[in-house]
């Protein structure tokens, strides 16, 4: 459902710690195996049981648009189902599983004897690098890409290469999963806040998140990190501290994430090839809007950047175009392009440099 080929190399290694510590305290292999949380989270964790030879498993989802469709042949089911506890094991990978740990403590289940609630320090990571260092020269933004690896074969991530190869003493790396501008801005705001002012800002640009929903999705809000960075502030941020209260609430709007997500195709056993083409149309060919929530922040950014001297370079990551014509032979091209030329028009009216790599990559790179 969800197509998944690579990974941040820190969720995956957890992942993998945390089914090697399930296995030796709770014999999962003799139990029923649920996955709490139909997503890319959840997906991903199937991948690496299947790594273990673990087969026979299930997903498990409160949104009920999701239910009797599967993941790469695995059932996604009713909670319904976790009712009676006997001879059960769920993992939950998502991330803001509050609610569901105690949804599940309800049916009796207990932490680390039934089920295992896998955290990923990914926002302690994002907050090492602008905390860890006393000098920043190079911040680097983006999203999880920069720290995506093959699945099959670990590797550098990208974020790790440009680190080598400006320095990583003086270079961060802000990279996270589904990271809006926002959550971009207001990290630079809090170094320069913190006196910590990079001479040279480079920001990796994606469609995706520049869509007018972007912004407003539960998965974009990353509620926890922007409290960090709150606290980490020497100044207490105003507008910060005025976004974070609809932050929290909007991490919980499912709704409107289901809304954006593949699965509004409301499509039963489709293939991935299938959820894949629905997913990039809606991420590559729509009519980009330079007044939408991402194009506002990204704006503000800009504009600390020149306040404080700052040298900003935008880069546009590589698509899967050949990919891409396949899928829509005749409007990729035109839409795709036209964007590129948007993106190149505001950039020039910025005085920012843009590099465009979206055509840097054959299918057979992807």
């Amino acid at each position: 459902m969800w197509p998944v080929v690579t990974s941040d190399e820190l969720t995956l290694n957890i992942f993998r710690k945390s089914i090697d510590e399930a296995e030796a305290t709770a014999k999962i292999r003799d139990k029923d195996i649920y996955i709490f949380g139909a997503s890319v989270r959840g997906t991903l964790l199937g991948m690496v049981l299947n790594e273990y030879g673990i087969e026979r498993f299930s997903y498990v989802d409160n949104a009920a648009e999701k239910w009797n469709d599967n993941i790469n042949d695995h059932m996604i089911c009713s909670p319904s189902i976790l009712e009676d506890i006997e001879g059960k094991y769920i993992f939950i990978p998502i991330e803001n599983a509050d609610s569901v740990e105690k949804q599940i403590q309800k049916y009796g289940y207990k932490r680390n004897i039934s089920y295992v609630r896998i955290y990923v320090p990914q926002y302690e990571r994002y907050m090492q690098e602008i905390s860890g260092k006393n000098r920043i020269d190079r911040i680097i933004f983006g999203e999880s890409v920069l720290n995506d690896v093959p699945i099959a074969d670990i590797n550098d991530s990208l974020g790790i290469a440009l680190k080598k190869s400006y320095g990583e003493k003086y270079t961060s790396c802000c990279s996270m999963d589904c990271a809006s501008m926002r959550l971009f801005y207001f990290t630079l705001k809090a170094l320069i806040n913190n006196d910590k002012i990079p001479k040279q800002v480079i920001l990796f640009l994606n469609f995706e998140t520049m869509t007018s929903v972007h912004a407003k999705l539960p998965r974009t809000q990353h509620a926890g990190l922007l409290e960090m960075i709150n606290e980490f502030s020497k100044c207490q941020d105003k507008e910060l501290s005025e976004y974070l209260p609809y932050a929290h609430s909007q991490s919980e709007n499912y709704k409107y994430e289901l809304k954006y997500s593949p699965q509004r195709i409301g499509l039963i056993d489709a293939s991935n090839d299938l959820y894949r083409k629905e997913y990039s149309k809606y991420q590559m060919l729509y009519d980009m809007d330079i007044n939408s929530d991402e194009f506002n922040y990204l704006d503000k950014i800009i504009s600390l950047s020149k306040s404080c001297n700052i040298i900003m370079t935008v880069y546009i990551l590589p698509v899967n175009y050949e990919l891409l014509r396949i899928y829509y032979p005749e409007e990729f091209d035109k839409k795709y392009l036209n964007n590129i030329l948007k993106l190149t028009k505001y950039c020039m009216r910025k005085n920012i440099k843009m590099y465009d790599m979206s055509f840097l990559l054959s299918k057979d790179k992807y």
